[in-house]
């Protein structure tokens, strides 16, 4: 199941009522070109500089995947290990502030392409958040 990024949370809550209970983020990658192309990697970056990428996910298209012209392929990520991160770099107070996570896929050129679209991940420990633990 797929979701826009903006979906509104009262359908999150229903969307896991229903047993969908791994969020994912995914990058769909087209070849508009009319040469083949590889996509060589694939990763979550944080405006922090911070990146997670998970090798060999079973719902992954393998490592240097070929892109036939005018076809497209879906890499996924699980949520969570990025949330962990995001949660993590938050213990340094230059991190410590919501963080847009944006797809980014490294073709065989080398030349990374990064999503304009992102989500955005508040950490656990942000504003208010001293009775749960966190710094502040």
């Amino acid at each position: 199941m797929t979701a826009p990024l903006d979906v509104d949370p009262e359908m999150v809550d229903y969307i896991l009522s229903q047993g969908y209970t791994m969020p994912l983020l995914g990058v769909i990658v087209t070849n508009t070109g009319r040469m083949p192309a590889s996509i060589g990697s694939h990763s979550a970056k944080l405006d922090s500089g911070f990146g997670f990428t998970r090798l060999g996910a079973d719902i992954n298209p393998p490592r240097d995947h070929r892109l036939e012209p005018y076809s497209s392929a879906t890499w996924w990520i699980d949520l969570e290990p990025v949330e962990q991160m995001v949660n993590l770099a938050a213990k340094d107070p230059r991190y410590n502030h919501p963080q847009h996570v944006r797809m980014v896929v490294t073709p065989g050129t080398g030349k990374a392409i990064t999503t304009k679209e992102s989500i955005v991940i508040v950490p656990i420990w942000a504003a208010g958040a001293r009775d749960r633990g966190g710094p502040g």
